[in-house]
């Protein structure tokens, strides 16, 4: 099962078990993940890894 952004709902690259620190566009401490489209359109000059 993939999981879902925060931002938009639609499925991300990874699957829910994949861990957080293995991922792109997670924003940490309860906040979530993010497609690369919404870490695109939130964050456009930056490169998300891991904020937590």
């Amino acid at each position: 099962m993939k999981e879902k952004c925060v931002n938009c709902g639609e499925d991300t690259e990874y699957d829910i078990n994949t861990p957080i620190d293995a991922r792109r566009n997670y924003i940490g401490d309860g906040a979530g993940q993010l497609c690369q489209k919404c870490a695109n359109k939130i964050y456009p000059n930056e490169t998300l890894s891991s904020f937590n």
